[in-house]
């Protein structure tokens, strides 16, 4: 099973409060075993491809979006680290998830543009062909 594993994005949301799964993401955990394979995005799928070192290719599908943020994004984001990035580009499409999902899997689709996995979509995918050990 992958899904997101809805943490706060911020501990400091959290007001004092410890980061923490959601209900939902500790029940899936609770079924892992032999047969079933948990796999959890840290926050959000989106989240989770921009922080693995693909900021340009979110910033590219974000540019027919919101060309204005895309363009400030950019700028801002040049010399931040990846999960810093991945902050920002969250924030920057929450409101136009569906449509910025459809640019970014129309851009993942040309095998011109490098795009790198996920770890926890990449340990996914080697359990289920039984490749665990092959894993990087």
């Amino acid at each position: 099973m992958i899904s997101d594993d809805d943490r706060q994005a911020d501990p400091e949301d959290l007001e004092g409060g410890e980061e923490r799964l959601s209900p939902r993401a500790k029940d899936l955990e609770g079924r892992a075993g032999e047969n079933v394979y948990v796999a959890l995005a840290p926050r959000t799928l989106e989240w989770a491809i921009a922080e693995a070192g693909n900021k340009d290719l979110m910033l590219s599908a974000l540019e027919p979006v919101k060309p204005r943020v895309a363009a400030r994004l950019r700028k801002e984001l040049a010399d931040v680290p990846d999960a810093e990035a991945a902050d920002a580009i969250l924030a920057a499409i929450k409101d136009v998830k569906g449509r910025y999902a459809q640019e970014l899997a129309d851009l993942i689709t040309d095998p011109e543009i490098p795009f790198e996995i996920p770890a926890y979509l990449r340990e996914a995918i080697a359990w289920v062909a039984d490749e665990r050990d092959d894993v990087v």
